[in-house]
């Protein structure tokens, strides 16, 4: 059907006007807030609140019970920190926690 133009109101006219917006970078939002946060800095803050997480996650461990850490706590706060930060800090929580397991693992070997 050639030429058939879909009503105002259906999906396919919907989108059409987000395709159209995103492609002139406006937003498609109706919502009445406000978020002017734009996707990098938002990706970036989700970036940096998932390290917190591992970091809240693991701290307590390192602190409290430092036998207790294991090769995935260390492998998820660096994966956590290399996202957010673009590397792991020298002496940070992911390399303290990857020097808790490295000691560890000495300590069960024997």
């Amino acid at each position: 059907m050639t030429g058939v133009r879909p009503g105002a109101d259906s999906m396919a006219a919907e989108a059409k006007r987000v395709a159209s917006a995103n492609e002139e970078g406006r937003s498609t939002s109706t919502s009445s807030s406000t978020n002017t946060t734009n996707p990098t800095a938002q990706s970036a803050a989700h970036r940096e609140q998932n390290f917190q997480d591992a970091v809240s996650q693991v701290q307590p461990k390192l602190e409290q019970d430092p036998a207790s850490v294991t090769e995935e706590d260390a492998a998820l706060l660096r994966s956590r920190e290399v996202r957010a930060h673009g590397g792991s800090e020298k002496g940070g929580v992911a390399a303290t926690a990857q020097k808790q397991v490295a000691q560890n693992q000495g300590v069960t070997k024997n």
